[in-house]
């Protein structure tokens, strides 16, 4: 999956420059324009770096940085500013700053530092954002089901079979070797989801192999608490504007997110797309979670925007 940025800037020219010049370099990049909505955003989102402008109105970048760190996200971060005395660096690093850049810059040394940063974070950062029994990978861009235990992994596969052969393609080889050998055996799922009143299909062609295979380890993750290992024994892979619908769902469980605030972060500001967009891929999305067998929830809140939560069992 591409890397998202987020870009703290008040000055409207600087960031709409510096968005052209990341976009083109093939970063995803939310740009902000005060430090209380930067703040927002880093702690709603999933980013791989952020660039934080010191200046800032209603919040400084001190203030932002602190925070975020306070509260636990340590998000690789660029400052920027035009205060290049000594006491204003050491500042902006105690507070939790990764580097320092100071204005005026060459983009090509702002896309070297931030190329360093997330080098660097690959090996510290999840690359997944984990929820009940759902795993979203955010390389792949695949949503998964884990299993901890042979028992829970014959349950969720037991729960998808029903679901995956009702109106899917399975060969008949498939599922009589699913039956005779349960220990090697994978079925290849192919189905078109279409959204009800949207007209809107949702491809989900080879919506991915169902790997029903308990004992065939697929990027097994390890499970510090349990010191056990969890097992993908399914997994569908997600359109991009899913993944982006997803990611923000997971990443806030419990939250109310509005669909404005879905529209704005995925579609951009300056969209044609409305709430129907975001109400069609957050169905798309419930009807993966469905086919999966997940056991996460997502609730829409009437006026109010949708709400992801581990379901009750």
């Amino acid at each position: 999956m591409e890397q998202n940025i987020l870009l703290v800037e008040d000055q409207i020219n600087l960031s709409a420059a510096l968005v052209a010049i990341l976009t083109q370099k093939g970063y995803r990049v939310d740009a902000v324009y005060d430090g209380v909505t930067g703040l927002e955003y880093a702690q709603a989102g999933t980013y791989d770096a952020i660039v934080l402008d010191v200046m800032l109105p209603k919040m400084d970048g001190f203030a932002v940085i602190s925070e975020l760190r306070r509260s636990g996200n340590d998000v690789p971060t660029i400052m920027l500013t035009a205060r290049d005395t000594l006491r204003d660096k050491i500042t902006g690093l105690d507070a939790g700053a990764d580097d320092y850049l100071t204005k005026p810059f060459q983009p090509a040394e702002l896309l070297a530092r931030l190329r360093a940063l997330t080098r660097r974070q690959g090996t510290v950062v999840s690359g997944a954002l984990t929820l009940g029994n759902t795993t979203l990978d955010l390389e792949s861009g695949d949503l998964c089901i884990l299993a901890n235990s042979e028992v829970d992994n014959k349950k969720n596969s037991d729960n998808i079979s029903a679901e995956a052969i009702a109106g899917s393609e399975i060969s008949a080889d498939a599922i009589a070797g699913s039956v005779a050998n349960t220990n090697a055996d994978t079925a290849e799922v192919k189905t078109t989801a279409t959204d009800a009143g949207t007209g809107e299909e949702a491809s989900t062609k080879g919506f991915s192999t169902l790997t029903k295979n308990a004992n065939a380890t697929t990027n097994a993750i390890a499970d510090t608490e349990a010191n056990a290992e969890a097992k993908i024994v399914a997994k569908v892979h997600l359109s991009q504007r899913e993944f982006d619908v997803c990611q923000i769902l997971m990443a806030n469980p419990g939250q109310t997110i509005s669909k404005s605030r879905l529209l704005e972060r995925i579609w951009g500001m300056d969209s044609d797309a409305d709430e129907n967009s975001v109400e069609a891929y957050v169905s798309f999305v419930r009807k993966k979670l469905s086919y999966l067998g997940s056991n996460l929830n997502i609730t829409t809140l009437r006026m109010l925007g949708y709400r992801i939560e581990v379901k009750n069992e």
